[in-house]
């Protein structure tokens, strides 16, 4: 019986970040299905003690990072960067798989070309040490094209798949329910006070056709969303993960700041303009679909054009079952 330890978000808190757990859970929800007898546990990245690593190291079949942004304009080291890859390469030497699935990229808007901002992402030392080592990695999935890009420049065999938070709700068991409300979802980057104000703007254009929540992931926005907007209406905050999509799966129209809100909904069946905050947005474009830039709606009233996933069209977990197979199985 082989076991797998997923390096991710530990617990469900309030400051946590619910994207966080869709992505290592939709990550779960494939790995169950390449491999349905297998013990899978979580160790968390924000706190890990050597211990946890010396029990992962006698136990462990398999350790993977899950889904953070891997690649950045900035030399400041992360948590995931320092002794932690070390760790990883250690597993390695003693005959354990090792892999970073789903990884992502952050860069500021816009995106002027992808060959140039992955020329400039490699200019920095960490992105390029970051690259080196992931090249030892046994198996690389990302989930952008510019995260791809980056890693052809030296990691054989990388793979590009559509996110992993679209599995999200599998691993919970929800389906989509009854389409009872629209919701817009606000920014943990960039939540402005005139952000928040275009977007409650959507929000009151959405109420016309159907009740229309105002959603917050976190405390943080919440707290700057009272701040903003006087006599707000429907401002709710929801963290929980499970809660959280057995929510998005009764909503019709969302208009989505959050790219790990748009694309479990979109899953559930509803209707989608996401929103791009940064270059983690380009995730979306792996379903068939463009963001629109958060700076577009600054003054001006947008046209929603909502996108939607017919079942027959949702993406198939096969390639990700074959990759894990002959990879990390073997």
């Amino acid at each position: 019986m082989r076991r797998y330890f997923f390096l991710t978000v530990e617990c469900v808190r309030p400051e946590s970040n619910p994207g966080s757990h869709f992505i290592s859970d939709g990550i779960k929800e494939l790995v169950r299905r390449a491999d349905p007898e297998a013990i899978l546990q979580d160790i968390t990245l924000f706190s890990y003690r050597n211990i946890d690593w010396e029990v992962m190291l006698s136990q462990a079949s398999g350790i993977f990072l899950c889904g953070n942004p891997r690649y950045e304009p900035s030399e400041k080291p992360f948590f995931w960067l320092t002794e932690l890859l070390d760790h990883m390469k250690r597993a390695q030497l003693k005959g354990i798989k090792i892999g970073d699935l789903f990884l992502g990229t952050a860069v500021p808007l816009p995106v002027k070309s992808l060959q140039g901002t992955t020329e400039q992402l490699l200019s920095y030392a960490r992105n390029r040490n970051t690259l080196k080592t992931l090249a030892l990695f046994d198996l690389v999935i990302t989930r952008d094209r510019l995260s791809q890009n980056i890693c052809e420049e030296l990691v054989e065999g990388c793979t590009l798949l559509p996110d992993s938070t679209f599995w999200a709700k599998d691993y919970y068991g929800i389906e989509p329910g009854e389409k009872r409300y629209n919701c817009v979802t606000l920014p943990s980057l960039n939540c402005t006070p005139w952000l928040l104000k275009e977007l409650y703007k959507i929000a009151e254009r959405l109420a016309k056709e159907k009740p229309t929540y105002f959603l917050c992931h976190s405390p943080d926005e919440y707290k700057l969303a009272l701040a903003a907007i006087p006599n707000i209406k429907n401002l709710i905050i929801i963290y929980d993960p499970d809660a959280l999509l057995r929510f998005y799966s009764n909503t019709d129209k969302l208009v989505s700041c959050r790219l790990h809100g748009s694309i479990p909904a979109l899953s559930l069946g509803a209707h989608i303009v996401n929103i791009a905050m940064d270059s983690r947005a380009m995730a979306y474009a792996q379903f068939g679909f463009n963001s629109i830039s958060y700076t577009d709606l600054k003054g001006k009233e947008i046209e929603l054009k909502f996108d939607a996933l017919a079942k027959k069209d949702h993406p198939s977990a096969d390639p990700f079952v074959k990759l894990f197979t002959e990879r990390i199985m073997i």
